[in-house]
């Protein structure tokens, strides 16, 4: 099921939209200096449900942390609607999702970063 309806794995989905949503959607910069804030996410969710209404999920744990401090940490979850009938609109669905969860995690992540900049 899983390896015949999808090209990439759930985690490569949700690193892509992330880089966008942090790096090119937003003024921070990657970095690989070891003292630099470092992100680590964990794909929770990344799927249809049917209860209480037929939506795609992404549900996401982050740690964000430098060197001696975790700096924020928590779950970030997003459901967007199913709208149509086939496949096609689930995809659609966990997409918007996915956009929806990366987005909330960038701008948590500008917020601890960047408290003086507005967000997104």
């Amino acid at each position: 099921y899983e390896t015949r309806r999808w090209t990439e794995s759930p985690d490569e989905y949700v690193r892509r939209a992330l880089l966008r949503a942090l790096f090119e959607e937003r003024p921070l910069a990657e970095t690989r200096i070891r003292s630099a804030p470092t992100l680590e996410i964990e794909v929770i969710a990344f799927e249809e449900v049917m209860t209480p209404r037929h939506a795609g999920r992404v549900q996401l744990r982050f740690v964000l942390h430098d060197h001696r401090t975790v700096l924020a940490s928590g779950q970030i979850a997003a459901d967007a609607p199913v709208t149509g009938e086939g496949f096609d609109a689930v995809v659609l669905a966990i997409a918007t999702a996915n956009r929806d969860a990366t987005t909330q995690l960038a701008d948590r992540v500008m917020r601890e970063l960047c408290p003086d900049a507005t967000t997104h």
